[in-house]
């Protein structure tokens, strides 16, 4: 996240356009859908750190052509708030645009500060049978001494209407953890709780009804996980925590 001068003028060429074409393209895609109380914000990557950009483009309904997913933040009115004695300032909304309409709202989430949220977004397909799904990872900034992300996701699947519970948390590790299948006919979310000081983690698998139930994997599809975890943070000892 964080040797010459020649270097650094160098390097700060691609950055530069990088950040010129988001302004001149995504931003100003985003903004045209925006409503009128709505912001774009940038989404990250939470394994490289790397800014992806304001839409992540995805074929999310099956049609075979690819939808605009754009996470907006909604500041609230100083009225809204207290009428309702609301503690949250702002919320984060994530819209589709499918063709030419906008759906706002595929899910929201209350934001207790009023800074620009860092947002971790990706679409992923757990399992056979089923349309990819959205997920998103911010700080709702409830626990303001917490490392934790709220983890959330959606789909236009029949299959996630029936799924009580959608919401997780999760400390930062990649997608590719996150998301990791154990096994194809019952889709996961894995939970990491780290401490950091102590250089020690614990990690929790559990079905997408929820994180108050756990799951059962094999011995040999355990082994292979804390193999690809050990690949990735291998300065942090896990254990399963269930």
């Amino acid at each position: 996240m964080k040797k010459t001068v020649i270097t650094l003028l160098l390097l700060a060429v691609p950055v530069l356009s990088f950040c010129g074409m988001l302004k001149g393209s995504q931003y100003d895609a985003a903004m045209k859908y925006a409503d009128s109380d709505e912001a774009p914000v940038i989404f990250f990557d939470p394994g490289t750190g790397d800014a992806k950009g304001y839409i992540l483009y995805a074929d999310i309904n099956g049609d075979g052509v690819n939808e605009m997913i754009i996470p907006y933040r909604v500041r609230k009115s100083l009225k809204e708030i207290e009428d309702k004695a609301d503690i949250y300032p702002q919320v984060l909304s994530v819209d589709v645009v499918s063709g030419e309409k906008k759906f706002r709202g595929l899910f929201e989430v209350d934001l207790a500060y009023d800074h620009t949220p860092k947002v971790y977004l990706t679409t992923r397909k757990l399992s056979t049978g089923e349309l990819p799904k959205v997920f998103v990872m911010v700080s709702d900034g409830v626990k303001k001494r917490d490392l934790k992300l709220v983890l959330m996701y959606n789909s236009y699947d029949k299959a996630d209407k029936k799924r009580e519970q959608k919401v997780f948390e999760t400390d930062k590790m990649p997608f590719e953890l996150i998301l990791y299948q154990f096994d194809q006919t019952e889709p996961t979310i894995t939970e990491f709780d780290i401490n950091y000081e102590q250089n020690y983690g614990k990690f929790y698998i559990r079905p997408l009804d929820g994180p108050d139930k756990s799951v059962k994997v094999s011995d040999e599809a355990m082994e292979k996980f804390e193999n690809e975890l050990k690949k990735t943070r291998n300065d942090i000892f896990f254990e399963s925590g269930e």
